[in-house]
């Protein structure tokens, strides 16, 4: 931890696995089994949120480049789990 408050990002911390992400799963509403959250999951999360007609376009777009970091952090984040090395 550093000054900044949060960790810095290195390789071997962009290749490990957040452990926050490791307490989130899903139940399946058919046989009620248990597994982790994959990106078809956790995209159409990030991606429900919508703004007000009327804000303005220059928040619009900085609200949907937030959107597309977060998916994209997450689906990498994803990638690191499942295929590892």
């Amino acid at each position: 931890m550093s000054e900044l408050g949060f960790k810095q990002i290195t390789v071997l911390k962009w290749r490990q696995q957040d452990e926050v992400l490791s307490v989130f799963g899903k139940r399946s509403r058919i046989d009620g089994s248990v597994g982790l959250m994959t990106e078809e999951d956790w995209i159409p999360l990030f991606l429900e949120p919508k703004l007000n007609e009327t804000v303005p376009i220059e928040i619009v777009r900085l609200f949907e480049v937030a959107g597309g970091t977060l998916i994209y952090a997450y689906v990498q984040e994803f990638a690191v789990i499942a295929y590892p090395g």
